[in-house]
């Protein structure tokens, strides 16, 4: 007998769309949601507060029968027995640095064990295609401490080398791809301040009109790195209209996110109505205490405005308040080289510690400087390559200081040493801001994660979206157990077009988790940041299970998105 149809019984079923919990069996077939029978009246309480669910204990098991692949069956039907545990759609993370990473030996265990079943990369317009001999180093560079170290280069001049890998590799769970707008400056341009040439644009429009023919699901943009900084807002209008043509999403990660944050929104929303594209604004946030408790409402004030308007507009967040990003990003755009080479050397001169203090203590109009609106002690070194630096790994700025050793001179030496790859955390959020933002009902969940090597990854790479049901649902109650789970599930599927996936309904991919919420835990945390999350029971993916039992158990189910099938 070919096993193709599973029989979920007795599972308290979230479906994705915010409704309220009810008892039910779900039917999958040839790896589809086939059938819903709804067993059992819904919870009846689920609001803000949080749903009840103390009486699954009373939902009866199905009689034992005999087991076939692991699971028992009936009339040549697997069966789940789903007794007093959730059943939810898969949930869809679409922001992981994970583009090398789904290259390596040992990618998928972070993200199933909680619950991810699709995910999409090249966020922040950090993607290593299309890539050019020329600047294939320079890039690897600017990548490392997002992405990882470089693997598989032949795959990456164009996106279609990259997706037609995909299309036929061994995948652990649904991979979807944006193309990165700094990525196709670098490709046309290399890492030059000037502006596009007429010819220029024309050429980065093209690349992003390849890649778009050749499946990704739209553009991304990350405004606060170079050389992408020194992209104009008509230059970046121009290329977003090009993945709007063939029916892409927009997601920015804004040009400042302190003391930039309100004008930074409105520039990204200049652009996505001008190039007539839906707006996603990646990890919104207001870093810096001096912006706390005001800049984020000043935000969303203007946003609203705009979904009032009926723009196409929304934003995501990770359930943390440090954010991780490159030592790069704390040097300002006035003080960096025409090249890395040159960059490297300078850094490595006698001057230059005095120069970037005394370039740190002006203001740079369109740059938050980190330095100046979080401070020493919130910058946290976490990646370096080089073995005579895992020393500082842990450590912060104000360590650094505390030891007599000038900070300027040691993030030079450091950023010399290692020609760019250091990665850090910034704490720079207030508890009350993210959670605001978690309530928003045009906001849902990433993780953001980051697969750089050398050090400790940020705890949102194995635990973004297990707090989010530990900590944001079942404790704090911040939001509703519907809520959390159409901000993880149907709500970025939504965004990205993904029309058959995110939701339990009839004719949607058989994509779901099976938990207990009082099992779940983000074990991952700032102190000890690469653990993976317990508690999520099991995993399916096309109606195979994936996940199980904390391992691994059907080997690779997952898919490459294709997001020419799902244009309009």
């Amino acid at each position: 007998m070919i096993q193709d149809k599973i029989l979920i019984k007795n599972g308290w079923i979230v479906d994705g769309t915010g409704v309220a919990p009810y008892r039910g069996d779900i039917l999958l077939a040839d790896g589809n949601i086939a059938a819903i029978t709804r067993t059992g009246s819904s919870v009846g309480e689920c609001g803000e507060g949080g749903c009840q669910l103390a009486d699954m204990s009373a939902v009866p098991a199905i009689d034992e029968v005999p087991a076939m692949s692991g699971e028992p069956v009936i009339n040549e039907v697997a069966v789940i027995n789903a007794a007093g545990r959730l059943v939810t759609p898969g949930f869809v993370d679409i922001h992981r640095h994970l583009d090398y990473a789904v290259l390596k030996a040992g990618f998928g265990a972070a993200e199933l064990a909680q619950g991810i079943t699709t995910a999409v990369s090249g966020s922040c317009g950090l993607t290593p295609f299309p890539l050019r001999k020329e600047t294939g180093e320079e890039l690897a560079n600017l990548l490392s401490p997002c992405l990882g170290a470089r693997v598989r280069p032949e795959l990456f001049a164009h996106y279609h080398d990259y997706a037609a890998y995909l299309k036929t590799a061994p995948l652990p769970l649904n991979i979807g791809n944006l193309i990165g707008s700094g990525a196709v400056r670098i490709a046309v341009k290399g890492f030059a301040k000037t502006r596009f040439t007429a010819r220029e644009l024309d050429a980065a429009c093209g690349l992003v009109d390849e890649a778009m023919d050749a499946g990704a699901l739209g553009l991304s943009m990350g405004l606060m790195y170079l050389p992408e900084y020194y992209s104009t807002k008509v230059e970046l209008t121009a290329v977003a209209r090009a993945a709007a043509r063939r029916s892409g999403v927009l997601t920015c990660h804004i040009r400042g996110e302190g003391d930039s944050l309100v004008t930074s929104v409105a520039e990204v929303i200049d652009i996505a109505k001008a190039a007539e594209i839906p707006l996603q604004i990646s990890h919104f946030k207001s870093c810096g205490a001096r912006n706390w408790h005001r800049e984020i409402y000043r935000a969303m004030e203007q946003i609203e405005r705009e979904r009032d308007k009926g723009m196409d507009i929304h934003v995501d967040f990770y359930p943390y308040t440090g954010g991780a990003t490159t030592l790069m990003s704390l040097i300002p755009p006035a003080f960096q080289r025409p090249s890395a080479a040159a960059m490297w050397a300078y850094l490595a001169s006698p001057e230059a510690p005095a120069a970037l203090e005394l370039a740190l203590a002006k203001e740079h109009p369109g740059w938050d400087n980190y330095l100046a609106s979080l401070g020493m002690e919130r910058i946290l070194i976490t990646q370096t390559l080089l073995a005579e630096n895992q020393q500082y790994i842990g450590k912060t700025l104000a360590d650094i200081r505390q030891t007599g050793r000038s900070p300027y001179e040691f993030i030079c030496s450091l950023l010399a040493s290692e020609q760019g790859k250091v990665g850090i955390i910034v704490m720079s959020m207030a508890p009350e801001d993210v959670d605001a933002v978690a309530r928003l009902p045009y906001s849902f969940v990433i993780s953001d994660a980051l697969y750089g090597e050398g050090g400790a990854a940020h705890p949102r790479l194995y635990a973004a979206f297990s707090k989010i049901l530990r900590d944001f649902v079942a404790e704090r109650q911040i939001l509703s157990l519907p809520e959390a789970i159409k901000k993880m599930s149907a709500m970025p599927a939504e965004k990205l077009r993904l029309k058959n996936r995110g939701m339990i309904r009839e004719g949607c991919v058989g994509d779901l988790n099976i938990f207990d919420l009082a099992q779940i835990e983000d074990c991952a945390d700032f102190r000890q940041s690469g653990l993976l999350s317990k508690g999520m029971g099991q995993v399916l993916i096309g109606g195979k299970t994936v996940w199980k039992d904390q391992q691994l158990s059907a080997g690779s189910q997952g898919s490459f998105i294709d997001g020419k099938k799902y244009s309009k």
